[in-house]
């Protein structure tokens, strides 16, 4: 993560994950979050949609009926992720951005459609690397994330874990 701060669209969970993990504020130092209209409508309550917005935490993107034309055909393609998760893929496709999820489903849809796509994991990586979370904080983040449910891949969390404590 070389950059200043990093454009990516966000799907709801990393975003609810980050702010679980207390970890939101700082993170959208370091990350332009570009978030579609219907995420922030349909699946961001807690955190509240409209608030991120108006603090300057993410940004929202809007969609023309032609994106929803395409939208529309990538529904037909893939029938895992769901319609919100597909304006996210559309949005990261289309603007040639970094998708942030941890739905397995859209995940795997990214990758199909040749888009890069990275997990909260990723964010954490990347805010220690541009410093703004030291080691301790990046394992007290992500200790809060797991304990408010976070959906993350235990061998991974685990490793850093054990990475981030030999840093502290």
């Amino acid at each position: 993560m070389a950059r200043t701060r990093y454009s990516c669209v966000a799907d709801a969970n990393v975003l609810i994950d980050l702010h679980h993990g207390r970890a939101l504020v700082v993170a959208a130092r370091f990350f332009d979050f570009l978030v579609p209209d219907v995420i922030v409508i349909e699946e961001l309550r807690s955190p509240d949609g409209p608030a991120l917005i108006r603090q300057g935490l993410i940004r929202v993107a809007h969609f023309s009926a032609q994106d929803l034309s395409e939208i529309l055909v990538l529904r037909g393609r893939y029938v895992g992720p769901s319609l919100p998760d597909l304006f996210a893929l559309h949005l990261a496709r289309t603007r040639g951005l970094v998708l942030l999820t941890g739905d397995g489903h859209l995940r795997q849809a990214a990758r199909r459609e040749g888009v890069e796509v990275h997990g909260v994991l990723w964010v954490l990586d990347g805010l220690l690397e541009a410093r703004g979370l030291t080691a301790s904080e990046a394992i007290q983040a992500l200790r809060r994330m797991l304990k408010a449910g976070a959906r993350l891949p235990e061998p991974e969390w685990r490793r850093r874990l054990r990475v981030w404590t030999a840093q502290r």
